[in-house]
């Protein structure tokens, strides 16, 4: 099922890959396109794992901290939820 977006929501996406976590928030605008608000991320090095995420989940979670908590400074919005791109192995 496709997400319907509405003129003024916003939209945040997350990308984790092994080196890097990235986030960008933007703003569906009158012309039904995205405008980027603000993008952060944090160069990692996130260890593989024999696990579900295939990585150190307390790693993860604080470098995603991070990275939440600089976008959501320098946008001045609070982060609910978010698309989540994984790494595939």
């Amino acid at each position: 099922m496709e997400a319907v977006l509405a003129i003024g929501d916003i939209i945040v996406g997350v990308d984790i890959s092994y080196s890097k976590v990235s986030l960008v928030i933007g703003k569906i605008d009158n012309s039904n396109h995205i405008q980027l608000i603000v993008a952060s991320h944090k160069e990692c090095d996130l260890e593989a794992k024999g696990n579900l995420l295939g990585f150190d989940e307390n790693s993860l979670i604080s470098i995603l901290s991070e990275v939440v908590d600089e976008a959501e400074k320098i946008s001045k919005l609070k982060i609910n939820s978010a698309y989540v791109s994984l790494p595939r192995e």
